[in-house]
């Protein structure tokens, strides 16, 4: 399934990815600076990266946006069905600003809530979930802040429905 519309976020847009795309998230990646947030980096060559995203997104299961900020692109972003099922009400959510000079500038709230708002209104989702490294403070901080609720899973995760949502961040209505 692939993204086919930009999306609107404040500040940030969400672009469908090209195939040079796979070259900027492949950096980000490998890239130990990256990584060292949201856990170990990734062994992975680019042709291997780039077939596991194209399979991923064959299985109709699988949304991979690019995040651009004053036409730079900055990150990527998806959205994954549960089970791979995209008739499940569940998705879960995630996203990596891989060019270090936009952190701290809330930008990844911007891109998250952004995701959170196409879920809700435009797939049609009833909750959300996030799951990250338990060594990702960032994401961990963000997800609380805007109401996400720690899970008991294994990993570190939180979740939220459409309700809880919308009764804790009325901020970024999303623009159609």
């Amino acid at each position: 399934m692939s993204a086919s519309k930009l999306i609107k976020g404040k500040n940030i847009v969400l672009r469908p990815y090209t195939q040079k795309d796979f070259k900027l998230i492949h950096q980000w990646v490998i890239n130990p600076q990256v990584t060292k947030v949201t856990g170990e980096p990734v062994d992975i060559s680019l042709s291997k990266l780039t077939k596991s995203y194209k399979e991923k997104i064959k299985g109709n299961y699988y949304l991979l946006f690019m995040i651009d900020f004053k036409n730079i692109t900055i990150g990527y972003c998806n959205i994954f069905y549960h089970y791979r099922n995209p008739k499940s009400k569940i998705v879960d959510i995630g996203i990596c600003i891989g060019e270090m000079e936009y952190w701290g500038k809330g930008l990844g709230k911007d891109t998250l809530t952004t995701l959170m708002n196409y879920a809700f209104d435009i797939l049609n989702m009833e909750e959300t979930t996030v799951t990250y490294n338990l060594t990702n403070k960032r994401m961990k901080g963000l997800a609380t802040k805007i109401g996400f609720k720690k899970t008991k899973w294994e990993i570190e995760s939180a979740k939220i429905t459409k309700e809880n949502f919308r009764e804790t961040d009325k901020q970024f209505p999303i623009k159609k």
